[in-house]
């Protein structure tokens, strides 16, 4: 990849992820040299359940989600990615070394690939990627653990205040929106849409967010992070670039607010 695509420097793209972050741009450059490229339309997979893991992904520009497919043949809205995230660790270290989730593009979006053997041979070669690795598959664990407790024993509003925490900033300033369907956010807390719909609307009259044309804002994170953790330790904020503090509803979604 060449800092010509899109006019973006793959070796800043890489500095600024969790992976590089410790590392000088000397030692990143020749990993954005072998750096793949492809473009995918909105709707498109990047990647599908059962594939086989032969890449690391870096989202360039643009906005994905992540499904897990259920027996029922429904999606199970997971994760979302925003520009500078990594994602497909997990696969490339499993023994069966395939996906078990899909990742759709929700517009027209950019994405990086770097091969399973280049990168080994990158972490190899720089120890602190590698622990930042580690780090990273580490957090991934915790969360799902998180997940199952949040969905066994939180009500809908912790679990939807836990959820915009994620998708705002760290430092809760406000950058950009996020497209996201009520649907989807539905799907990522667990919920039906009607309860996800009553239980914005409480954290809207408590002053924790505001709704304004559909976009999402966080205004509060600290009363946020309270409700969310309600006696129970938050996880640390995952190993990734900054997130934004604004998540935006799509359209559909909207007539009921």
């Amino acid at each position: 990849m060449t800092s010509s695509s899109h006019g973006i420097d793959p070796v800043r793209l890489l500095l600024d992820s969790y992976l590089c972050c410790d590392l000088a741009p000397v030692a990143v450059r020749p990993l954005a040299e072998r750096m793949n490229t492809r473009e995918f339309p909105r709707g498109a997979y990047v990647m599908r359940a059962g594939d086989p893991a032969l890449a690391l992904h870096m989202l360039i520009r643009g906005h994905l989600k992540e499904t897990i497919p259920t027996p029922a043949g429904e999606e199970l809205a997971n994760q979302l990615y925003l520009a500078g995230d990594l994602f497909g660790e997990a696969g490339l270290f499993a023994r069966e070394r395939n996906r078990l989730v899909n990742v759709v593009a929700l517009e027209r979006s950019q994405v990086g690939s770097l091969d399973r053997d280049t990168l080994i041979d990158f972490l190899q070669r720089h120890p602190a990627a590698m622990l930042r690795m580690l780090q990273a598959l580490a957090e991934e664990t915790r969360k799902y653990g998180h997940l199952l407790v949040n969905i066994a024993f939180r009500p809908i509003r912790e679990r939807l205040a836990l959820q915009l925490l994620e998708l705002s900033t760290d430092g809760g300033q406000p950058s950009r929106g996020v497209e996201l369907s009520q649907t989807m956010l539905a799907a990522m807390v667990g919920a039906t849409r009607e309860n996800v719909n009553r239980a914005l609307a409480r954290l809207v009259e408590d002053g924790c967010i505001e709704i304004s044309g559909g976009l999402i804002t966080v205004v509060d994170a600290e009363r946020l992070r309270v409700l969310g953790a309600s006696g129970v330790p938050l996880l640390p904020a995952a190993n990734r670039p900054a997130r934004p503090s604004m998540a935006r509803a799509a359209d559909p979604d909207q007539t009921d607010q």
